[in-house]
């Protein structure tokens, strides 16, 4: 038997008086309608973008090479008539295990790290010390998007550590890693990953695919945290000059790490994961590679996107601060 339709509605139910209209609940009388907000509906409506900042910034990748004046100007980019937040300490990367922390940035203490860079070429697992509390920091040297042998040697070293190899039994010392313990990783160079095509290109693109899927799996790992640094792109890159079309992408990539990994393991980072000579070194890639954000210039685009995604105060300060307060201080 055919199904029947329903009935069709009759667009004066939905009036700003109707029985239906946003803001009146059913068997609501007009009367009692008219004392509340017009179209405000049953759920508050989300914040406005301009409206959504974090309580405090804790920059989590601040490498003083990457400062062409040894200052921080992370807000110089931000409009004048948005708040600046209180930058409460800045995790400085240490690229020389004799480099000592930065004295520039007035009351500001950093914390720093000595992260471990991944070698795909060899794709050999690192040795990384766990028996530490502090959590492990993973440098992903990417000039272009990371391929499935990437992806699998990324994924194993994950696994190692959180020690569920399949080939490696439980309390055994593999590949110059300590017994397995569950740790907290956290991945520099994979969000967002180096810029290719506009928006409306990478969204059914193979490379995007390829992200999203092995992204998720990666996000299975709880322990698992990724810092959101400024993007890469070769030379010549028609995202260079349009910064709209890069916080699009941005926006792309941003929207599904917030739904695999969730806003309390994403971390903000004013840096590239290297600076970029070294980043193209230790990526061996060939071609010339530049950013297409300024200094200065990635936590204005990225708040942007964060509050333009619908995240209220509360997710916002963990991704610009207080994820990584609860890891590294």
């Amino acid at each position: 038997m055919t199904p029947k339709r329903p009935p069709t509605l009759s667009p004066l139910l939905f009036v700003n008086q109707g029985p239906l209209a946003p803001g009146k609940a059913w068997g609501m009388s007009n009367e009692q309608a008219k004392s509340l907000k017009p179209c405000t509906g049953s759920a508050p409506l989300p914040p406005s973008p301009s409206s959504v900042h974090p309580e405090y910034v804790l920059d989590g990748h601040w490498i003083p090479a990457c400062k062409t004046d040894g200052t921080d100007p992370l807000f110089e980019y931000l409009e004048n008539t948005l708040p600046k937040p209180p930058l409460e300490s800045i995790v400085q990367v240490q690229l020389d295990p004799s480099e000592t922390p930065i004295t520039s940035i007035p009351r500001v203490q950093p914390i720093m790290i000595q992260p471990t860079v991944l070698d795909f070429a060899s794709a050999s697992i690192p040795s990384i010390d766990t028996s530490k509390s502090a959590p492990v920091d993973i440098i992903v040297p990417l000039c272009r998007p990371m391929s499935e042998r990437e992806w699998d040697v990324l994924d194993d070293v994950v696994s190692r550590l959180n020690g569920r190899s399949e080939e490696a039994p439980a309390g055994e010392i593999q590949d110059g890693l300590s017994p397995p313990k569950t740790v907290k990783v956290v991945l520099s160079g994979l969000m967002p990953p180096p810029l290719t095509l506009p928006s409306a290109q990478l969204v059914n693109s193979p490379e995007f695919q390829l992200h999203a899927s092995r992204l998720a799996n990666l996000s299975l790992h709880a322990n698992v945290y990724l810092k959101l640094l400024p993007p890469v792109v070769e030379v010549g890159s028609s995202l260079i000059e349009d910064r709209k079309e890069v916080a699009d992408v941005v926006t792309l990539y941003l929207s599904h790490a917030i739904e695999t990994f969730g806003t309390h393991r994403l971390l903000f980072g004013s840096d590239h994961c290297l600076p970029l000579d070294v980043l193209r070194a230790r990526a061996q890639y060939s071609n010339e590679i530049t950013s297409p954000v300024k200094q200065g210039e990635w936590y204005a685009i990225l708040r942007k996107c964060i509050a333009e995604l619908g995240e209220d105060k509360f997710a916002m300060s963990a991704i610009m601060g207080s994820t990584a307060s609860g890891l590294y201080e």
